[in-house]
């Protein structure tokens, strides 16, 4: 919601840059839509899950604050076109979670959002199949980074197969760490910012999104892939490097598989993040799929697998 905000003062920027290179030539009236009250609806659902939703208003640009509440908040269910019934928001909350549904890999969601108003917002999605993580190789390996220094990494080769349709895709890695310190033990789990040199993460439907420095979160479509494919990435070794005070390391690798809808929100979010506050370039709308309303509702699954680094204890 704060990025459709930042839409809007990036376009405001744009015309005040324009004013001050016109001088006082001629006259600019400038006009601002200040209006908000759009319906909010944000979900990601996954097979075998509990079902959670956003729902909230936005507000005007010159609000401040994020969001309103919904009067009278509930919505409609369906599931693969069959009706499951009406529901209600928690009272003075904008987020709501129920147990009740079952999902899995291959269902279409549709759901209507009303209020105490006769508006409804509706929006459609389905939870795409799982992909299998069929091989997880590693090898140690060394990179060079742009200091011209030789890192050590851990090389990953993750092997899984593609289907026909077009797919989208994100890997996720995900570092958890156990570590005893004068008898006390700690846990910290951490997300592994890896080295991402698969030509994948660089295949872009958009030209202009070719931006040095930007990161798309391991976000990937399968453009150049063809059946069955060997993704590779690079850990940094502080990663899984064990020090004298670490019991265990488990890294965690997880390959999820995304709607269109998620792959286009992510990407317009990031790229329109990148561009705020830099006036010479046109502000970037962020997509959503959420009619007579805005937010992103959206099914993903994803398979996982996992490496251990134990401290070894032997005598």
């Amino acid at each position: 919601m704060r990025g459709f905000i930042k839409y809007i003062r990036s376009l405001s920027g744009i015309v005040i840059l324009a004013m001050l290179i016109s001088g006082c030539e001629k006259d600019i009236k400038l006009e601002l839509q200040k209006e908000g009250n759009n319906k909010v609806l944000y979900s990601f659902i996954y097979p075998d899950s509990a079902f959670r939703l956003h729902y909230s208003k936005s507000v005007n640009v010159l609000s401040d604050q994020s969001f309103t509440l919904v009067k009278d908040a509930n919505f409609k269910m369906y599931i693969n076109d069959l009706y499951q019934g009406k529901y209600s928001f928690p009272e003075n909350d904008i987020w709501g979670e129920w147990s009740n549904f079952g999902f899995t890999a291959g269902d279409t969601i549709r759901i209507k959002a009303m209020d105490d108003t006769s508006d409804t917002a509706f929006v459609e999605t389905y939870i795409p199949d799982i992909v299998d993580i069929e091989n997880l190789d590693t090898l140690s390996s060394t990179y060079q980074g742009a200091d011209g220094i030789l890192y050590d990494v851990l090389k990953c080769n993750i092997v899984f197969a593609d289907g026909d349709d077009d797919d989208y895709y994100q890997l996720v890695i995900i570092q958890e760490r156990w570590e005893v310190v004068d008898g006390v033990e700690n846990y910290y789990l951490d997300t592994v910012d890896y080295i991402k040199d698969d030509p994948v993460f660089y295949s872009r439907s958009q030209e202009e999104t070719l931006l040095e420095g930007l990161d798309f979160h391991g976000l990937f479509n399968d453009e150049i892939i063809n059946g069955t494919y060997d993704l590779q990435c690079l850990v940094p070794s502080s990663y899984y490097k064990l020090y004298w005070f670490d019991k265990k390391i488990k890294l965690t690798f997880y390959l999820y598989h995304h709607t269109n809808d998620y792959y286009r929100f992510v990407r317009t979010k990031l790229i329109s993040d990148y561009y705020n506050g830099i006036p010479v370039f046109e502000p970037i709308n962020i997509f959503s799929n959420v009619t007579n309303g805005i937010g992103l509702v959206s099914g993903m699954s994803f398979s996982a697998d996992s490496l251990v680094f134990e401290q070894d204890i032997s005598p």
